[in-house]
């Protein structure tokens, strides 16, 4: 980790040589931070961290925006759980080395998905309370005066 620090190794670095009998040391990280940090160096610790962050503030907003409604109350409390799903991963992923452990990515795919529906039904619903453009009722059109300046009144003929 000395030689490269922000691009450490691969995946499944960390684990070494599976077979015990093999005489290879067996390497355990005991942590998903500690297993990202060894396999993938700093930069990689950041966007797993990023990755985590920016899914919880997401789920957020599908939160604060599809609580009111109730075509869209089963996303809120989707969203609601992937939190608390989240939360209990991150917690727990400091004693377990379950970094690439694939549920937590659908669970990220998830509220992708979630956010792309919630944010076009308020696409639609903003459209939908758009006020009427009212245009001037006018009896008669503007026409140009010989003199450059439009004049009330006149109509074309």
């Amino acid at each position: 980790m000395r030689e490269r620090p922000f691009l450490v190794g691969r995946f499944a670095v960390i684990l070494g040589d599976k077979e015990p009998t093999s005489g290879l040391s067996w390497l355990n990280a005991n942590s998903i931070y500690f297993e990202v940090l060894g396999e993938h160096g700093f930069v990689g610790l950041a966007l797993f961290l990023v990755l985590g962050i920016a899914t919880i503030q997401t789920a957020t907003f599908i939160i604060r925006h599809a609580r009111d409604r109730p075509e869209d109350r089963c996303a809120a409390d989707l969203a609601r759980m992937i939190q608390v799903s989240l939360v209990g991963y991150a917690v727990g992923g400091a004693f377990a080395n379950l970094a690439f452990f694939d549920l937590v990515y659908h669970l990220v795919a998830i509220v992708g998905l979630s956010s792309a529906v919630i944010e076009e039904s308020l696409v639609v619903r903003s459209e939908k309370e758009k006020p009427f453009e009212r245009r001037p009722l006018t009896t008669a059109r503007m026409t140009p005066h010989p003199s450059g300046t439009a004049r009330e009144g006149a109509m074309r003929g």
